[in-house]
């Protein structure tokens, strides 16, 4: 019986889930900080401001920036030098990331499956496990740094899986899955480095590799990032850029002066809430087929398969718990081993529920239509959220402002980046600070000695006496000129 037909429903079940969560806050204005900061980065090198290992934020802030490693940024880059500065640009790529890792993600389930046609076309079993993970769809959404991360991670662990089918020592896979963990690493950092436990973890779970071979993998996945940071090493722009970055952000981290109070027990709490809807549908399809399949449910092959993913994903993520700096996001890059892990513990429940359908049985065509008009739904929905605002509207509305009239002034050329005074209350509003960049390649200042000046409400340093309010329709923040006879 052909069966393809009845996967159909279930992929745009997922589809429509993705979309629901991705598209409205993609189409819409405004992201997290971090992935709005990432955006004026890649700007800004694209602009020709900083290189290639000092990447640059703004003038007064970070203007040689080293919080991470610089690979994403050269990625996104490019389309801001090809296409120009549109909002859109971030907004592609991180759909972008999204659609590799869900590619990859599938790839991964139909390696596992490659002798079992049926399970291998449920490649929407893991994708909406994954998805289900709040943080999923949320990190795609705000243009993280670990999107990327997740891409080359996904790519190293595909190789080890490719590398497992041989019995020998899979020299090539394993030195493409050692470049994909060099990668990772320049994307993100050190937290990249768990898939060098893929061939040993496999070993312990399943049995293959045998422990030679798995063993030799790791080592070679080990030497080939050895290499690659050596050359890096050799590279005087790249030594000096990341020396900073590990003084600034990995020892500074790791020592306590950077990061909030450590909780692991928290940790471990709210990952087992992220990973509970997930659960649950695992529940859901194993009591619905447990009188069909029985024991089979809870027994077999897959099952120590899945120990190896579950294994591989809490490498990615028990590692944060204890971590000074502490947030779930962080595990976005080892979240799909624990979705293909519950996918694995659903996969009997999953294929007796598939083989039940009949492909061209009313009920198979009807959940067709339905699932079809549910992603043209929320398509349609999704649309309405164009040039709407995901976060700080009227930051964003009072910035537009402000941006516009200063970029009506035909004199005098402010260059690449404007500056402009900011109270001093608002020196740490990073929120307003990114914004003023993204919009305006604008740069705050505490100094009183510029033309313009960005207050909300009461400005005690600088005092206001001497600046003239513009005249704009701002609501929040509001923009003030220099009187001509102010010193």
């Amino acid at each position: 019986m052909n069966l393809r037909g009845t996967h159909i429903p279930f992929w745009l079940l997922a589809a429509a889930y993705a979309a629901a969560f991705l598209l409205p806050a993609l189409l819409a204005e405004g992201v997290f900080l971090d992935g709005e900061v990432y955006a004026n980065l890649a700007r800004n090198l694209a602009a020709g401001q900083g290189d290639l290992w000092h990447p640059h934020l703004s003038a007064t802030v970070h203007p040689s920036w080293h919080e991470h490693p610089p690979l994403v940024l050269w990625l996104m880059a490019p389309g801001y030098l090809v296409f120009g500065d549109h909002l859109w640009i971030e907004r592609v790529y991180s759909l972008l990331t999204f659609a590799a890792c869900a590619g990859l993600l599938v790839a991964i389930w139909r390696r596992l499956h490659r002798d079992d046609p049926t399970l291998a076309r449920c490649g929407w079993l893991p994708l909406a496990m994954w998805l289900l993970n709040p943080q999923v769809p949320w990190s795609y959404a705000n243009a993280m740094l670990e999107n990327t991360m997740a891409i080359f991670i996904l790519g190293a662990v595909y190789c080890v899986v490719r590398a497992r089918e041989r019995d020998g020592i899979a020299w090539g896979w394993l030195a493409t899955a050692g470049a994909a963990v060099f990668l990772a690493v320049l994307a993100k950092g050190p937290v990249g480095l768990f898939p060098l436990a893929a061939p040993g973890l496999a070993f312990l779970a399943t049995g293959r590799p045998r422990f030679a071979p798995a063993a030799a993998g790791t080592l070679i996945m080990l030497v080939v990032l050895a290499v690659g940071g050596a050359l890096l090493w050799t590279w005087p722009a790249a030594r000096e850029g990341l020396s900073r970055y590990y003084e600034q952000q990995v020892v500074a981290t790791l020592g306590g002066s950077r990061g909030g109070d450590k909780n692991v027990f928290d940790f471990a709490v709210t990952l087992g809430e992220a990973l509970l809807p997930a659960l649950g549908l695992v529940v859901v399809l194993a009591a619905a087929a447990w009188r069909r399949i029985g024991r089979a449910v809870a027994a077999g092959p897959h099952l120590r398969t899945a120990l190896w993913f579950l294994l591989l994903g809490l490498a990615g993520t028990l590692p944060l718990g204890l971590s000074p700096r502490q947030s779930l996001f962080y595990g976005v890059p080892a979240f799909p081993y624990l979705a293909l892990a519950l996918a694995l513990a659903a996969a009997p429940a999953a294929r007796s529920s598939v083989e039940r359908l009949e492909p061209d049985g009313r009920g198979i065509r009807a959940w067709r239509i339905v699932t079809v008009t549910l992603l043209l739904l929320v398509v349609a929905w999704s649309a309405t959220h164009l040039g709407a605002y995901n976060r700080d509207p009227r930051l964003r509305s009072d910035v537009k402002l402000m941006v516009a009239h200063l970029e009506s002034l035909v004199a005098p050329d402010p260059g690449p980046e404007r500056v402009v005074t900011v109270c001093q209350n608002l020196m740490k509003n990073w929120a307003l600070h990114s914004a003023l960049q993204r919009y305006g390649r604008i740069a705050p200042d505490r100094k009183g000695g510029h033309v313009f000046l960005v207050s909300r409400g009461e400005c005690a340093e600088p005092p206001l006496e001497g600046w003239t309010q513009v005249p704009l329709a701002t609501i929040e923040f509001h923009l003030y000129r220099r009187d001509v006879s102010s010193p």
